[in-house]
């Protein structure tokens, strides 16, 4: 375990590159946005218009197990200068890469985001954004971003991520490690199986909850178990910066930093390219960012971001309704074990 890669790739042809583009510019011309309810409604049914390399590719990553992450590459992208915020008009403003992106995770599952993210737009940015150079999300710049599943703190988190490279002159690398790299059949993993850890939200989930009045002791954050599933093929639920073993429990944090220690040991660098998509099953790889220094000039590297779930109505209790794709977390109902005690909100 642990010589192969997490990544699986795709190129298309240049034929398939040619007409990836003109499909994704019929999609801008023909929607109104990305994330218009006409365009996630329609857009599962028109998996027969990807190219053959790329539906094959996605067919294969959604149900085999032999691979954690995928990278579709060829889509010829040319973007404008990279915004100084997220909530800038430039980078609101729907791209061709954008139809892309959401036309290949439609093929994996329906778009969820979350309130506290981003003013709750579907497709998120990942870029530097000044004063945030430290924090562990997806606007630091100085330091590592720590490997972490996505949204770990939640029942509710989804199953896969997808981000497309705007821009990347400095192929800054995301980087990626499947829990299938290392073996965890070990007795010293046992505790991981067991509900003996408690996962907080990130820093850009509380700052925004926090703005919106919301008291931290709303959220739920129950005891829970990293690993699920059976150990030869396990489920992984980590997210480092923002968790910790149960208070005096030295046996779970032993294992909790072993099985840091070894995932940091198999990590890969994944550098994309514009036009690049990587897409990561967020119930078994997790994924980082190594560190740059941003120049806040238009020319730092800019992601878009796209999460999906397999299964939209498991969220129905925490969206206001039906059409919306927006999780509220506040909404996230608590274990029955935790109402039953009373414990929580």
């Amino acid at each position: 375990m642990g010589a192969e890669s997490v990544v699986t790739r795709v190129e298309m042809t240049p034929a398939e590159s040619q007409a990836a583009a003109e499909l994704s510019e019929s999609l801008l011309a023909r929607f109104e946005s990305p994330v218009s309810s006409e365009f996630l409604e329609t857009a599962p049914f028109l998996g027969g218009e990807l190219p053959d390399s790329v539906a094959k590719a996605i067919r294969a990553f959604r149900y085999g197990d032999a691979t954690d992450a995928l990278v579709v590459s060829g889509l010829p992208v040319t973007a404008g200068p990279t915004p100084p915020h997220w909530n800038h008009p430039d980078a609101q403003a729907p791209h061709m890469a954008d139809f892309w992106l959401a036309l290949i995770m439609a093929q994996l599952g329906d778009a969820v985001s979350w309130s506290s993210l981003q003013g709750g737009q579907l497709v998120n940015n990942i870029l530097p954004i000044q004063k945030q150079e430290s924090l562990q999300t997806g606007h630091s710049s100085d330091v590592v971003l720590d490997l972490h599943i996505e949204d770990a703190f939640s029942n509710l988190r989804c199953d896969h991520l997808g981000l497309i490279a705007l821009r990347n002159e400095d192929m800054i690398p995301t980087t990626a490690v499947g829990i299938s790299s290392i073996d965890v059949t070990g007795p010293e993993y046992a505790p991981l199986f067991e509900p003996r850890y408690v996962i907080h939200p990130d820093d850009e989930h509380l700052r925004n909850l926090r703005e919106a009045g919301v008291n931290e002791a709303e959220l739920l954050a129950a005891p829970t178990a990293v690993l699920s599933g059976s150990p030869q093929a396990p489920d992984v639920r980590l997210d480092p910066p923002y968790m910790a073993a149960l208070p005096g429990d030295v046996e779970a944090d032993q294992a909790l930093q072993l099985l840091i220690m070894e995932l940091s040991a198999n990590v890969e660098d994944v550098a994309l390219a514009p036009g690049e998509i990587l897409i990561v099953d967020n119930h078994r790889a997790l994924h980082g960012r190594k560190p740059f220094t941003a120049r806040y000039d238009g020319t730092d590297r800019w992601l878009r971001r796209l999460t999906t779930v397999k299964d939209l109505r498991r969220s129905r209790v925490a969206r206001s309704e039906a059409s919306s794709r927006i999780i509220d977390p506040v909404l996230e109902p608590l274990p029955a074990s935790l109402e039953l005690t009373g414990a929580g909100r």
